[in-house]
């Protein structure tokens, strides 16, 4: 009888310990990376916080050296109070409280509409007064040619007066001669009574010739006053040294001014405080 030992089978029990040794040396490697990287992280979290540390003392430092302490303190600042020059009604606010504008912001915006037709007449009555005093130079000119003429009517009529006095005078002879010989019957009644007619006619042509010249003086009298009267207005270095058109121009500079004055801008540059204007308000000047 044959005797045989039957033997369990055998493990590999030798690779066991070196997958542990190698997996507790993989383990321990990863624990030191975590390791240096925990120590930069907080390497780097502490210079962080000392350079916030030191900037944060070096302002506060910084703000104690120019900050003031008192119990009473007020803020001091130049004001400027904005009120229309003009009366109006309100078309636009742009402005609103608390907020920043600049100098020549628009701030409030009236209704143009009347100042507007103001500026129009005032532009109208400029146009006229120009015309008027254009028309006046020319005017000027007329009144020369007028004075001119009433010469030549005075002389006319004073010829007329003079043939007046003669006809007068020969009327006179006239009638003379016949009543010197009514007694003598060279003459009749008749020729007497037609000579003195005659003289009659003569006299009443001298007073008419006379007040002709009369007339004539007085005509040219008015037109040299008329001249006169020109060249003051028209003796002025330019037009725009008349009186009339001076002050058209100032009325009419008065309404561009009102017109711009239709736009409230800010004076200075800073903070809106205190707005009481709304759109459609009716607000007068001041």
């Amino acid at each position: 009888m044959t005797h045989s030992d039957t033997q369990p089978p055998q493990t590999n029990q030798s690779s066991q310990p070196e997958q542990l040794e190698e997996q507790d040396a993989g383990a321990l490697e990863q624990s030191r990376k975590n390791s240096r990287l925990r120590k930069i992280l907080l390497s780097v979290l502490a210079i962080t916080v000392l350079v916030l540390a030191v900037f944060f003392v070096g302002r506060a430092y910084k703000l104690s050296k120019v900050r003031v302490e008192t119990d009473n303190a007020y803020v001091g600042a130049s004001t400027a109070q904005v009120t229309p020059l003009i009366p109006g009604t309100v078309t636009e606010v742009f402005a609103a409280n608390m907020q920043a504008v600049k100098k020549g912001d628009i701030l409030v915006q009236f209704d143009k509409a009347d100042a507007r037709i103001a500026v129009t007449q005032a532009e109208a009555a400029l146009a006229q007064a120009l015309q008027n005093f254009a028309q006046t130079e020319v005017s000027g000119q007329s009144l020369k040619a007028r004075i001119v003429a009433r010469d030549a009517d005075i002389k006319r009529a004073q010829a007329n007066l003079n043939a007046a006095k003669a006809k007068v005078n020969r009327a006179k002879s006239a009638l003379d001669r016949r009543v010197s010989l009514a007694g003598t019957g060279a003459v009749t009644e008749e020729e007497i009574s037609e000579a003195k007619s005659a003289y009659a006619t003569a006299l009443a042509n001298l007073e008419l010739a006379r007040a002709g010249v009369k007339s004539a003086q007085a005509t040219r009298i008015s037109a040299k006053g008329a001249l006169a009267v020109n060249e003051v207005i028209t003796k002025v270095p330019s037009s725009e040294d008349n009186p009339d058109v001076a002050a058209a121009q100032a009325r009419l500079d008065e309404a561009r001014l009102n017109l711009a004055r239709t736009v409230i801008k800010a004076p200075i540059s800073g903070i809106v405080a205190g707005k009481n204007i709304e759109i459609g308000q009716r607000v007068g000047a001041g």
